[in-house]
């Protein structure tokens, strides 16, 4: 490519210059996108472990209310079976 642009262009000092700036840039521009690649994909790694320690979150809560409600019904039991017993021994 740049044979031929510094052939149409009659060898100018100026030709080549401007050639090498944007064969400059376009490296640049390269490796921006190289790493805005590797940068998404670091963030999409991240967004899905994230996004699995909520779902476990959310399993261990769901797990402690369960755990909470059999707690909550068997000291009603016991309440009721203690009032129970409390007539019973009036009685």
């Amino acid at each position: 490519m740049r044979t031929f642009i510094t052939q149409q262009r009659g060898g100018s000092e100026e030709f080549r210059t401007e050639l090498e700036q944007v064969e400059n840039d376009l490296a640049v521009a390269q490796k921006v996108a190289i790493d805005g690649v590797e940068a998404l994909r670091r963030v999409e790694k991240e967004r899905k472990m994230a996004q699995a320690e909520a779902n476990h979150s959310r399993e261990e809560v769901k797990a402690a209310e369960a755990k909470s409600r059999d707690a909550e019904q068997e000291i009603s039991r016991l309440r009721k079976e203690l009032e129970e017993s409390r007539v019973e021994f009036i009685a």
